[in-house]
């Protein structure tokens, strides 16, 4: 079976210091560390992690509440927003 990332075109933000990638089919969330070359001239993703939003999307209430206020806090730093409540 293919992994997700082998089937799947993601959408890329490529900030120059970290990529994401977002596979919406897969519902997943990749954060990377800059690509980089190897010897024999093939680039390679930098060390990755992936967030999968399935997980945030449980039965626990509160993990879900914590993970709205999480990407709520990210999206208001992204804009440039100042929120009225700490994080």
């Amino acid at each position: 079976m293919k992994k997700y990332w082998e089937t799947e075109k993601p959408t890329v933000i490529d900030t120059g210091k970290n990529i994401f990638r977002y596979f919406e089919k897969a519902g997943k969330i990749q954060i990377s560390m800059p690509d980089w070359t190897n010897a024999d001239g093939e680039s390679k993703p930098g060390k990755t992690v992936a967030v999968d939003i399935a997980a945030l999307i449980n039965d626990d209430v509160e993990i879900r509440r914590q993970a709205a206020d999480l990407f709520y806090h990210v999206h208001c730093l992204i804009q440039g927003e100042q929120r009225e409540e700490p994080f």
